[in-house]
């Protein structure tokens, strides 16, 4: 009688992309990836009121990994405004091939309120990663939005 394996004893081997890509991320090597991504110090201003993007991210494995050695991007703080961002090694021009976008989200700890978007930006001379914030212009946003019990997917494009 055969068995099959469990998730804990599958091998975890790095994505390999095939052909160009834009942008291809799987966290494996830390070091690499503290390099190329770059966290918001913006500011947020909503009426009279400045929030600062001082959302703690950190490179490690998660907290209940699916495969051994599957590393990840982490949140590791709560109820802050936190952005995070990386350009492409190319700017995507839309006209006739097709744009596949693939992400993976895991609420760890459960999630009360917010969001966990991906922008994808607006080609800019003028970009600054550093100060990235919810009114950075942008082409393509998607991703879960909790709040409460309402919850669903948001896209929103803006294709210039």
């Amino acid at each position: 009688m055969q068995t099959l394996e469990t998730e804990s004893e599958i091998e975890y081997l790095p994505p390999v992309p095939s052909g160009p890509v834009y942008l291809a991320e799987s966290f494996d090597d830390f070091d690499v990836a503290k390099k190329r991504w770059v966290t918001s110090k913006a500011q947020k201003r909503e009426n009279d009121n400045a929030f600062k993007y001082d959302g703690r991210w950190e490179f490690e494995l998660p907290q209940k990994p699916i495969f051994s050695r599957d590393r990840a991007l982490v949140l590791r703080s709560k109820a802050k405004h936190a952005a995070i961002s990386t350009k492409l090694n190319k700017p995507f021009v839309f006209q006739n091939k097709p744009l596949f976008v693939q992400y993976e989200v895991n609420f760890q700890n459960g999630m009360e309120c917010g969001g966990a978007y991906i922008k994808l930006l607006s080609e800019s001379k003028d970009l600054n990663l550093d100060q990235f914030y919810d009114k950075t212009p942008y082409t393509i946003m998607f991703g879960p939005d909790k709040c409460g019990n309402d919850i669903k997917v948001c896209c929103n494009t803006k294709i210039f």
